[in-house]
C-alpha cells in the first residue's frame, strides 16, 4: 500500500509540474520576429542640407526575454544630390544600434550600401547571444558619412505595429531622439534567435526550486 501511494504522489507531482509547465510556457511565448512593412513613403536619412545629420528609428516593444539576431530597414539610394548633399554610395558604412529609452546604447552594428543604386531591405546582424530582457526599446538606424539617402515610414494612416512609433534624432546616433507622436512607424523587421528566452516567470522559478 505504501509503495502505491508513493506511485499516485509521484504521478500527482508529475502531472502538477506539466501543468506548470504548460503555463509557463503560455505566458512567455515569443514571436519569431516584429515587423512593419509599410510600401509609402521616403524620408530623409544622414547628412541634410541644414549640416544636420537625420538618424530615424523604431519604438519597440519586447514581450518576452529575446535572443536578438538582426534588425532590418528599407534604403532608397538614387544616386542624385539634394539640397547639394550626394547621395550615398555603394559601400558607404550605415549603422543600426538598439538603445534604452533613456538613450543609452545597448549595441550597435554596422552594414555597407550594396549598390549606387539601391532600393530594399539592409540587414544589420546583432552578436550571436545578444540577450534583451523584456520592455520597451529604441532601434535606430544612423550614418557617418557625409551622404544621405531615403529610409521608409509609414503614414496615410498606416499605424501597423500597435507596440511603438517612429522616432528621429537630426544629431545622428547622439541624440536628442523624439517620438512623432502620430502613431506611425518606420519600415522594420527585428528577428528574434529561436527559442528565446523564457521570461522568469513565479511558475519557472518554481519549477526550478523542486530541481535544487
Amino acid at each position: 500500500m505504501q509503495n502505491l501511494q508513493k506511485i499516485r504522489n509521484s504521478m500527482a507531482a508529475m502531472l502538477t509540474i506539466l501543468f506548470i509547465i504548460s503555463l509557463a510556457s503560455f505566458a512567455v511565448a515569443c514571436p519569431d520576429y516584429y515587423e512593419a512593412a509599410c510600401d509609402d513613403g521616403w524620408a530623409w536619412f544622414g547628412l541634410r542640407g541644414d549640416d544636420s545629420n537625420v538618424a530615424q528609428g523604431q519604438i519597440i516593444t519586447l514581450d518576452c526575454d529575446a535572443a536578438v539576431s538582426s534588425v532590418e530597414f528599407q534604403y532608397r539610394v538614387t544616386g542624385n544630390p539634394n539640397q547639394d548633399v550626394p547621395s550615398l554610395v555603394e559601400g558607404d558604412e550605415i549603422s543600426a544600434a538598439v538603445m534604452d529609452m533613456d538613450g543609452n546604447i545597448i549595441v550597435t552594428t554596422s552594414n555597407t550600401i550594396p549598390s549606387d543604386l539601391f532600393e530594399g531591405w539592409i540587414e544589420f546582424a546583432f552578436p550571436e547571444g545578444f540577450i534583451v530582457p523584456a520592455g520597451q526599446y529604441r532601434v535606430v538606424t544612423f550614418t557617418e558619412v557625409n551622404r544621405y539617402c531615403g529610409i521608409r515610414f509609414c503614414y496615410q494612416g498606416e499605424d501597423l505595429y500597435e507596440g511603438g512609433e517612429r522616432t528621429v534624432s537630426f544629431d545622428g546616433v547622439n541624440g536628442p531622439w523624439s517620438e512623432f507622436n502620430n502613431g506611425l512607424d518606420i519600415g522594420f523587421r527585428l528577428h528574434l534567435n529561436e527559442g528565446s528566452v523564457p521570461t522568469q516567470t513565479q511558475l519557472w522559478g518554481s519549477i526550478k526550486g523542486m530541481y535544487r
